[in-house]
């Protein structure tokens, strides 16, 4: 709409200038490996129409239902793969254990104390768990030595398993399992389009150069930095209040 006023429409120039910053900075919340994240009752998200392929949901379901597999998930930040994870093990009737291997604890009896919590809280609630930036574990040099405490683990285990990534973590090799390895694809830019339509704040009425076409098209953006940058839209209206 061409109607906005000058101030509704500085607030949106400003909002579109959070969009480069957001796009290369954003990653979803993280726990601690020694702190268990529980993701049994997922949040509303961007991800949900890529929840909408039964087909690739399916898939997942059946992967994740055998312990003898391990599932590897790839793909980038916000594309929604703890999310496919989290409705694989909805179709199960399992809750969700969640960490981020990331933050994992690099002296080796501490990790050896952490992950013996985590699998007995996983065992005991017959959760699936989800191995978060999988690949960002023990990744530097000389850090090698600390695979075959999580590998152990994981080939010990009957838990279900899976494997969040960007690319394949190395020690994977090490595993006696089945891999199955699926990646989650980036949005298509129709879908990119229909996720702004569903979360973009209503109040705030765009200028024709801002339009949503526009905006998918300078800007490709996974489900998760949408939904991380429509909240920053809806956080700026509130902060410089409505109209003009």
């Amino acid at each position: 709409s061409t109607g906005a006023s000058p101030a509704l429409y500085r607030r949106i120039r400003l909002a579109e200038r959070t969009l480069e910053f957001l796009s290369g900075r954003l990653a979803p919340p993280a726990s601690a490996l020694g702190t268990v994240a529980t993701f049994a009752a997922l949040p509303p998200d961007a991800e949900s129409l890529l929840l909408e392929d039964e087909a690739l949901v399916g898939r997942i379901t059946r992967a994740v239902a055998s312990p003898a597999q391990l599932v590897v998930l790839r793909g980038g930040l916000g594309v929604g793969r703890k999310s496919l994870a989290g409705a694989a093990a909805r179709e199960l009737g399992a809750p969700v254990l969640g960490i981020d291997l990331s933050r994992a604890a690099l002296e080796p009896a501490e990790l050896a104390r952490s992950l013996t919590t985590l699998f007995r809280e996983a065992r005991m609630q017959q959760a699936v768990l989800v191995l978060d930036r999988a690949d960002e574990f023990a990744d530097r040099e000389g850090q090698a030595g600390l695979w075959p405490i999580l590998t152990e683990r994981i080939a010990q285990s009957a838990l279900q398993i899976a494997v969040v990534c960007e690319h394949n973590p190395p020690w994977l090799a090490r595993l006696p399992r089945v891999i199955v390895e699926l990646d989650v694809p980036f949005p298509s830019e129709e879908i990119q389009h229909r996720l702004w339509v569903r979360h973009l704040p209503p109040a705030l009425h765009l200028e024709a150069d801002l339009s949503i076409d526009a905006i998918v098209h300078k800007y490709a953006l996974s489900g998760g930095s949408i939904l991380a940058t429509t909240d920053e839209l809806t956080r700026i209206d509130h902060i410089h209040g409505r109209g003009g």
